[in-house]
């Protein structure tokens, strides 16, 4: 029989490889003569006094592989047998345990631009290139900045109104997902902007109904896609219907975004080419939105021309980049990991390190480290280890 001793010497000298770790191949004897065969050791099942196997709570018959990495048990120092099936369920996390690598990707974000397509659209933009509107410009910036970030952020786009006055179509005009440049941009081009003009009902900015069907649509989202869901709301002027029909729409608009973020999906807002009293209307949707800019004046991104879109469209894909990375299962031991980012360990730091999230379902870089990670495809290891071994 080893000793205990023995045992935990044993452990101390495992030798672990970032891709492969391999167990101690002399584990403890824990036998006896009460309980029957050895039910630590995933043998045969631990007779009467014993119950069930440990080698069937815990893995295999040879030990229990978890992961395709070798693992070891620990010992059972009760002293009374073979455990109880009972108590191998309890103690599955310790007494069969290994160390395992994994490979961690982040999830990127959905990210649902709310475009507004009004007439007033059409007005012209003092400065720019001739013959260049609002909607011009915006084209051209949405166009750069889908473009260049459709690796790392998953676009869908709803329009409004759409097809005219206060109306929005139902659910997404572009779905959200991955690599959608092309989608986004066609969509947005072939719809142009809404060029009725004159009666009652051809023009108007459904805010309010267009940003109930994007939360609508991404909450019919949660129960498939895990990404974090955020909405891009982009507008040149007041609200001017409430559920459909003409007249007014600011309280109904702001109360959308309220809803909308309470969802769990925040709203960035920007404002094209806004002045006068539209100023209070979008800092009120920004700050209803859960996601204010930092600013004392001005909580929405203004936009006067397309290099300020280029600029506010960057600030925000870079904010809903996030630095999350969703783990399988969560570690048998929680402190006892090994986090590495291109091959270099990491602390555990809220400020500038590593963090759990999702009752540690789920690691999140933080501060400098979280913005390195953003701007280059990093490779993300965890090590799982067992109570008590340190992973070299």
């Amino acid at each position: 029989m080893s000793s205990p001793s023995r045992f935990l010497a044993c452990l101390l000298g495992w030798s672990v490889a970032l891709t492969v770790a391999t167990g101690c191949t002399d584990r403890p004897d824990v036998s006896n003569t009460t309980g029957g065969s050895t039910g630590a050791r995933g043998g045969n099942s631990g007779g009467n006094a014993g119950g069930s196997s440990g080698g069937n709570a815990g893995g295999s018959s040879a030990g229990g592989s978890s992961g395709g990495i070798d693992a070891f048990v620990l010992p059972d120092v009760s002293g009374s047998g073979g455990s109880s099936g009972a108590t191998d369920a309890a103690q599955g996390d310790e007494r069969q345990c290994g160390l395992e690598n994994f490979k961690l990707e982040k999830t990127p974000p959905d990210l649902m631009l709310v475009l507004d397509r009004s007439s007033s659209m059409n007005q012209m933009v003092p400065g720019a290139a001739m013959g260049a509107t609002l909607w011009t410009e915006t084209l051209a910036a949405v166009d750069a900045v889908v473009m260049g970030t459709q690796a790392g952020v998953n676009w869908g786009l709803k329009l409004f109104p759409l097809p005219t006055g206060c109306m929005v179509s139902a659910g997404a005009d572009v779905s959200v997902a991955a690599s959608n440049y092309m989608p986004v941009i066609t969509k947005a081009r072939m719809e142009g902007t809404n060029n009725a003009g004159g009666g009652v009902g051809m023009t108007g900015t459904p805010t309010d109904t267009a940003v109930i069907g994007a939360t609508t649509y991404l909450t019919s989202l949660v129960a498939t896609r895990k990404n974090p869901k955020y909405i891009l709301l982009a507008t040149d002027g007041e609200p001017t219907c409430i559920n459909g029909v003409n007249g007014g729409g600011t309280t109904a608009a702001i109360n959308a975004i309220t809803a909308a973020s309470n969802a769990g999906f925040k709203v960035y807002v920007i404002g094209l080419a806004i002045g006068g009293e539209g100023v209070t209307t979008l800092n009120n949707m920004a700050v209803a939105g859960g996601v204010p800019r930092n600013d004392p004046t001005t909580k929405y991104y203004p936009v006067a021309n397309r290099a300020d879109l280029v600029t506010a469209l960057t600030a925000i894909t870079g904010q809903v980049t996030n630095c999350v990375f969703p783990l399988s299962k969560p570690p048998p031991s929680p402190t006892d990991v090994k986090v590495t980012v291109d091959g270099v360990k990491v602390e555990q730091n809220m400020m500038n390190g590593w963090s759990y999230t999702s009752n540690n379902m789920a690691i999140q870089f933080n501060g400098a480290l979280c913005e390195q990670i953003k701007m280059g495809a990093a490779q993300v290891n965890i090590v799982f280890g067992c109570p008590g071994v340190v992973i070299p």
